[in-house]
């Protein structure tokens, strides 16, 4: 079974597991490299964590890697923008409903093909 990565985390992190590469660390202990899927706000205004030009990193890194990828930025959209729990003043639910079925279909193909 082929197991995936779903994820909202700083890019800088997720590149750097105590100073060693994330994909060279994953091929090292046999894991192989791993489908990433992430989804963000376009005015998501968290400086080097989530920001357009921290997901525009985050996405040339995972295009260097050759790792199956999508990244989804959500016009319009501030930092977690599907969690009504943070009261998020932006939540907009045709956004919720698209980001869940994104996952949703990702979550199939990577665990039942």
């Amino acid at each position: 079974m082929e197991s995936c990565v779903e994820f909202n985390i700083r890019p800088e992190n997720l590149f750097t597991i105590l100073k060693v590469d994330l994909f060279a660390s994953a091929e090292v202990l046999g894991f192989g490299i791993k489908p990433v899927r992430a989804h963000f706000g376009e005015l998501d205004d968290f400086v080097g964590f989530s920001d357009v030009t921290a997901v525009k990193k985050l996405e040339e890194k995972l295009k260097e890697s050759e790792a199956p990828h999508e990244i989804h930025m959500f016009h319009g959209k501030r930092h977690a923008f599907m969690n009504s729990a943070m009261g998020m003043p932006d939540e907009d639910d045709a956004a919720v409903q698209l980001a869940w079925s994104r996952f949703e279909k990702w979550m199939t193909y990577y665990l039942y093909s």
